[in-house]
């Protein structure tokens, strides 16, 4: 096993509003499943690779404890554009981009529903 993530739930509250939300910052479709008593949102699912999705569900609630997540931004300037999309969308940029060591740079958010996550940048 190579991998050492699999898979990567992000809790929300209101998952019409984060589907939303993370659809456009990803520019990507994302479905809303229905599993009762859970409802899921799949960001990014391909066999063997690292797959995540939003998650509403009792008991689960969003907030700034936690695992963090980054998300991948691309390549150099492509952050800024990433960050300018997050703040389109609504949501607060609370770290602006930061160089992390030479191997790339890195910006944090916190979501509509008060998660916070990292977007990340190679060099």
């Amino acid at each position: 096993m190579n991998k050492v993530f699999s898979w990567i739930e992000i809790p929300v509250q209101d998952i019409e509003r984060a589907a939303r939300f993370y659809g456009q910052l990803l520019n990507r479709e994302v479905t809303i499943t229905d599993a009762p008593p859970r409802r899921m949102a799949t960001l990014y699912f391909e066999p063997n690779e690292v797959g995540g999705s939003l998650l509403q569900s009792p008991g689960v609630e969003p907030g700034n404890q936690g695992a963090h997540v980054y998300l991948n931004a691309g390549c150099g300037s492509d952050l800024e554009a990433m960050i300018e999309r997050v703040r389109s969308l609504g949501a607060e940029i609370i770290i602006p981009a930061t160089p992390m060591d030479d191997v790339g740079r890195f910006a944090s958010f916190k979501d509509m529903e008060g998660n916070i996550l990292s977007l990340f940048a190679e060099n």
